[in-house]
């Protein structure tokens, strides 16, 4: 079989499972035909923002950093002409850019400081998709401790490099199955070390996006990692029923490794994959709903 037909099938299967690469479900970054694409998204619970005089649902979330360009890639129907449009955590617009041919779009971070915007596609007057950016000069890692974590417990550690514009008030850890999300506070145990426990039977069975983020002081986020996905197996004990639990043996620190414990109760941990280019293959294979934008003339 050729590499171009295993990248085919590939996307294929990600069209047939509804879900994005990365975590995020297909239907829920969309609108329609319409989609906001950036790399290492998080399907988050719905929140609705006032962007201008619009109320727009978002139910994703990326991190960026704030020496780069913020890369966004717009899907919408054939030959329309669209803008992409970024707001502040205030619902202000800040800039308004025209896609190229190829629906690419690189925005510049220079004048932004370290917090929370929305990035939105305006197709025909009106935003047809938005999704969260954190931007951010702080450099913030994530990662699980093997030694630490149990069948009742997953514990993590944050690492922080702080970025000298905006500072940051407390660092969470938050596990999101993209309907509903645990947040926990993380401990400082020295100077830009962070550890946080996330208890494990708050976790109903199924896969979850476990990221940290940092709450600004003022503002909302102004940091955020990225996410790895944390696969619950089995089912949450019941009113007369225990669960012996048991020491974890391994943990993934890269791609997909198996999290084993005494008791049965499996968790596995993947790092979420870059999305746009899967994606947007995938969308294609979908129903052509991707389609090359127009400038706007």
């Amino acid at each position: 079989m050729s590499v171009h037909a295993v990248s085919v099938l590939a996307a294929l299967l990600v069209v047939l499972s509804g879900t994005a690469v990365g975590g995020v479900p297909l239907e829920l970054q969309t609108t329609g035909a319409y989609a906001v694409v950036t790399e290492n998204s998080v399907h988050t619970p719905v929140e609705t923002v006032r962007l201008g005089e619009t109320s727009v649902d978002v139910s994703a979330t990326s991190p960026h950093d704030g020496y780069e360009p913020l890369n966004v890639t717009v899907v919408a129907p054939a030959d329309e002409a669209v803008r992409v449009e970024l707001f502040d955590a205030n619902g202000d617009r800040r800039t308004a850019l025209t896609p190229s041919a190829d629906g690419t779009v690189s925005i510049p971070t220079d004048a932004l400081s370290s917090g929370t915007y929305y990035i939105a596609v305006r197709a025909e007057g009106q935003i047809r998709a938005a999704e969260r950016a954190v931007v951010s000069r702080h450099d913030v890692t994530f990662s699980a401790i093997e030694s630490a974590s149990t069948a009742d417990e997953l514990r993590f550690r944050i690492g922080i490099i702080p970025g000298g514009d905006i500072p940051y008030r407390d660092v969470e850890v938050v596990a999101t199955d993209g309907t509903d999300e645990v947040v926990v506070s993380a401990t400082e145990v020295r100077l830009g070390l962070y550890e946080a426990t996330v208890d494990r039977t708050s976790l109903p069975p199924g896969e979850h996006a476990v990221y940290a983020r940092l709450v600004g002081r003022p503002g909302p986020y102004v940091g955020m990692s990225d996410a790895v996905a944390v696969t619950v197996e089995g089912e949450a004990s019941q009113e007369g029923q225990s669960v012996t639990t048991g020491t974890v043996t391994d943990v993934a620190t890269e791609d997909a490794e198996s999290l084993s414990t005494t008791d049965g109760v499996g968790v596995t941990t993947t790092r979420f994959p870059e999305t746009g280019v899967v994606l947007l293959l995938a969308l294609l294979l979908a129903g052509g709903v991707m389609y090359r934008v127009r400038r706007r003339r």
